[in-house]
């Protein structure tokens, strides 16, 4: 995830596999992919499919359709729990010859697409470690003219277990109760609407 910026920067390329187990990582990466596909017409160029919708065919035919006023056409498969041999066939017969201007975005958010990380840019999506947390609490904050003391920081992210998503989720509301700043006496397990659920 560190580097997924300056890899985009330096070209797109047909197959992203997003794997982790921190969804607001999951969620920015994808958004990532396809800022940087610029797609102007989502309504036609970017289709997702899920453990509803997804069929092996289904994919492969979406992934060979040419997109519609963009570069690139974006297909996003978020959330597949079931995947069979056959499926998996399927997807490495397109693989092994894709539509150069379709991008494939595979969110595994249950490890069902290891069988791509040859044909796969890989993106990791892991908890981050404190150095790292404590860098984009701080910096996402400041961007927002707030302020939060370090000893806040670390009972935020312990609180949360280091995921991004449940700091993320339980800044926006602990800044609707404290407007300007947070030290550690406004920020505590119980005050991340319970530990249990951070």
């Amino acid at each position: 995830m560190k580097t997924l910026k300056e890899r985009l920067s330096k070209g797109i390329k047909n197959t992203y596999l997003i794997s982790g187990d921190d969804f607001y990582l999951f969620e920015k990466a994808k958004d990532m992919i396809i800022n940087a596909c610029k797609i102007e017409l989502p309504d036609f160029n970017i289709y997702a499919f899920d453990d509803d919708n997804f069929s092996a065919k289904a994919f492969t035919d979406s992934c060979e359709v040419f997109p519609i006023g963009d570069v690139y056409r974006v297909i996003i498969l978020k959330g597949i729990t079931k995947i069979s041999e056959s499926d998996k066939k399927e997807i490495l017969r397109y693989l092994s010859k894709p539509v150069q201007s379709t991008v494939v975005v595979i969110q595994d958010f249950f490890g069902k697409f290891d069988f791509l990380k040859k044909e796969a840019e890989i993106v990791d999506a892991k908890r981050m470690d404190k150095a790292l947390l404590t860098k984009i609490i701080v910096s996402d904050l400041a961007k927002q003219g707030k302020k939060i003391s370090a000893e806040a920081v670390d009972t935020l992210i312990e609180a949360c277990n280091g995921y991004l998503t449940k700091i993320q989720n339980e800044l926006v509301k602990l800044y609707s109760k404290f407007l300007k700043s947070l030290d550690c006496s406004k920020v505590s397990k119980s005050s991340c609407s319970s530990a249990s659920k951070c």
